[in-house]
């Protein structure tokens, strides 16, 4: 038995060693479902005021990625919302939206790698 788990634990550890660790070059996938199930969730429990933002961000999120996470997306995503809003309170919504759905991305689909991506979101 144990023979079989190191077996399985050095194949998998070689998959590992062949597969894309750098994030200029991997991209990863969510659904529309997924980030409309998640705005949903974020929505509860905030005021009327809050909620056309948390819309007007997850459209923005969508519109930046079209379900692909990578180098490229964040950072068009992350200058558009520097370039459209001047005000830091604004700029914080949207980026800290972006960075708390790769962390809900993480956590569904059991990849850490989603939440690396927040290193393109920093704020200027």
């Amino acid at each position: 038995m144990s023979n079989v788990i190191s077996q399985n634990y050095v194949s998998h550890s070689s998959f590992n060693s062949h597969s894309n660790n750098n994030l200029s070059q991997l991209q990863l996938e969510f659904t529309k479902d997924e980030l409309d199930t998640y705005t949903t969730s974020r929505k509860l429990g905030l005021s009327k005021a809050t909620v056309p933002w948390i819309t007007k961000v997850a459209a923005i999120f969508w519109n930046s990625t079209h379900g692909a996470i990578n180098k490229s997306t964040k950072e068009v995503l992350h200058k558009f919302v520097v370039t459209k809003y001047q005000c830091e309170y604004a700029r914080g919504k949207a980026l800290n939206f972006a960075k708390a759905f790769l962390k809900y991305l993480t956590k569904i689909h059991l990849d850490t790698r989603y939440q690396a991506f927040e290193i393109f979101l920093q704020k200027p």
